[in-house]
């Protein structure tokens, strides 16, 4: 790196004309090399590489005033008044440099992130080519694929009994709530039914919202205990499948209740209009 070069020569050159003014023997500049341990491991010295070329092109952006006080205090570990001897400035002026360089250096990291970033964003490609790629890989049948089918379904087993851990009693706590909620709506309902066909069509639809509330909450256990042993899935995806069976449950009771009421209504008309019928026939007579 010429800059670099031209760092040594300048430190050389201030180094022979301090030694001439004080009248000391002219000293060899010491170069100073960094060697890696003989165990180092192969992805630590590629990263460690890789932080040096970052580091190296950042610098090489700076201007020589506020790269040679860098350079020096930094990689050559030295003190604010060694770098100050080293360069002929003052302490106060050498601070400034660092400071400012540190700042510049922090700007160009910023621009260096941001811009690889955007540039390594995913595009529309490379999602439909994800989306394609997932039956090929899934219809798979090698054995290597089997071996993945075994720690994905461990796997899947651990998330599937992670999840209804977590879950806990909220799997019995809400269809629980939902039954007394039913329960004391269905005797507020029978209370103000008009006639006896009305409370019998009543305590039906409470006792099928009751069974369809068990069953929906016995079969997410049961499906849920299951996973990894009948069926590999996701931590996603058991998540998703409780929200999907959250809906279901909500609106099967809704869809029950909604019948419920018109039949309740049906019931009504009817038995009010066999009332009219009655009342206008006791009236003829």
């Amino acid at each position: 790196r010429a800059w670099l070069f031209g760092i040594v020569r300048n430190l050389a050159a201030n180094a022979s004309r301090r030694e001439r003014r004080r009248g000391e023997p002219d000293e060899s500049l010491d170069m100073a090399t960094e060697h890696a341990g003989s165990e180092a491991d192969p992805a630590e010295q590629a990263v460690s590489r890789e932080e040096a070329t970052l580091l190296w092109r950042l610098l090489a952006g700076l201007p020589e005033t506020y790269r040679e006080p860098l350079v020096l205090f930094y990689r050559q570990s030295q003190s604010v008044t060694e770098v100050a001897d080293a360069l002929d400035l003052s302490e106060e002026a050498v601070k400034q440099r660092l400071s400012r360089g540190r700042a510049m250096l922090r700007e160009e990291l910023a621009a260096v992130v941001e811009s690889t970033l955007i540039r390594t964003r995913p595009g529309p490609s490379f999602t439909a080519g994800v989306l394609v790629a997932l039956p090929m890989l899934s219809g798979s049948a090698t054995s290597g694929a089997l071996t993945v089918g075994t720690v994905a379904g461990s796997t899947a087993g651990t998330a599937g009994k992670s999840l209804l851990a977590k879950l806990g009693l909220g799997v019995f706590v809400g269809p629980v709530i939902g039954l007394a909620c039913t329960y004391f709506g269905t005797k507020a309902a029978v209370s103000t039914a008009r006639s006896k066909e009305e409370r019998t069509c009543i305590l039906c639809y409470s006792l099928g919202i009751t069974a369809f509330c068990l069953v929906m909450s016995f079969g997410l256990v049961a499906v849920l205990s299951q996973a990894g042993k009948l069926y590999t899935a996701s931590a996603a995806s058991l998540v998703l499948g409780v929200l999907v069976w959250t809906a279901a449950l909500v609106g099967g009771v809704m869809f029950m209740c909604r019948r419920m009421e018109r039949d309740v209504k049906r019931i009504r008309l009817a038995t009010s209009t066999a009332e009219e019928v009655s009342e206008s026939l006791g009236c003829h007579r």
